[in-house]
């Protein structure tokens, strides 16, 4: 909600929203005092105008289209779809238009922001066979191809003669990708015929990278953002017993529902900043802190099995 998971604006309080490391304990962030500091700040900018009156139901299209008429004049994105999509087409009705990434905001000029956008090595997201179906083995033959070197240049770089061409070893997009002929940006383009700029059961080529950030201003962008300390407070991939799993998701289900409708509700002025006290107690009897020893007891055991490489 309001693109603050990755620490933009709340991380200047100190915190992240959900799950984060502070000096090797787990902590969630939004039942922290520094939460309702963030609430009452974005709640006076909410009144004043200076956010979107339709913030509960902004979604990725109406974001685009926000910023590609000039209806909003900052966002929260990435430099490929956001930057990648947004400029191209800016720039069509105005060669002069301009998309300038904004550092992480901080409390005090010159600081390090504490937290950011960072991509763990191994992703959160996954896919699972059902147990109802008629072809499991042909599903994981199908996922299985994903990690191969077909498989790999698939995912990662599509079609060899239509999306990329091998050239010195050196998998390479076509104008297909970087200069589609229908003007499609090269985020678009790419998930015509790629999952590279996706989350899912593949590696992700770096090569990809390198090529998919083609505008100064995305580079920019790439540079700026990772300038934050937020591999230290980041939580890792935590391999958790299926009973851990189970109870965790029973109870983040419920405690997320509160924090997404009790945060919206003081931002909008439906609720007082003083009802924070009372929402921290309801998250607490869903069984908050239960959640919070589940990701510490599964953060120390990643910890002893890191070290004892």
């Amino acid at each position: 909600m309001f693109g603050i998971e990755g620490g933009g604006f709340i991380g200047a309080f100190g915190i992240k929203k959900g799950f984060y490391v502070e000096d090797g304990q787990i902590k969630f962030g939004a039942q922290e005092p520094e939460y309702k500091a963030f609430l009452s700040l974005f709640r006076e900018w909410y009144a004043e105008g200076l956010i979107d009156k339709n913030l509960a139901a902004v979604d990725s299209e109406t974001q685009d289209t926000n910023m590609t008429t000039g209806r909003s004049g900052a966002s929260i994105w990435n430099a490929g779809a956001g930057i990648g999509t947004w400029l191209p087409i800016l720039r069509e009705t105005d060669p002069h238009a301009k998309l300038v990434p904004a550092p992480y905001p901080v409390m005090n000029k010159g600081d390090r922001p504490k937290f950011g956008q960072l991509a763990p090595a191994i992703g959160s997201s996954g896919v699972a066979i059902s147990n109802n179906s008629h072809h499991v083995e042909e599903a994981a033959r199908m996922l299985d191809y994903g990690y191969g070197p077909e498989g790999h240049l698939l995912f990662n770089f599509g079609i060899e003669g239509v999306s990329f061409e091998m050239k010195d070893g050196y998998p390479t997009y076509t104008e297909t990708i970087l200069k589609n002929p229908d003007k499609w940006s090269p985020a678009q383009a790419l998930a015509m015929y790629t999952r590279a700029s996706y989350f899912g059961p593949f590696v992700q080529d770096t090569r990809y990278m390198e090529q998919y950030y083609i505008l100064p201003e995305q580079k920019e962008a790439v540079q700026l953002w990772s300038s934050t300390d937020a591999v230290l407070h980041q939580v890792p991939t935590l391999p958790k017993t299926e009973k851990e799993s189970t109870e965790m998701s029973v109870i983040m289900q419920e405690v997320n529902k509160v924090v997404d409708e009790m945060s919206l509700k003081i931002i909008f002025g439906i609720e007082p900043v003083d009802a924070f006290d009372t929402y921290v107690k309801q998250i607490k009897s869903l069984q908050i802190d239960r959640a919070i020893e589940i990701q510490q007891q599964a953060l120390e055991r990643y910890n002893r099995a890191i070290s004892s490489k």
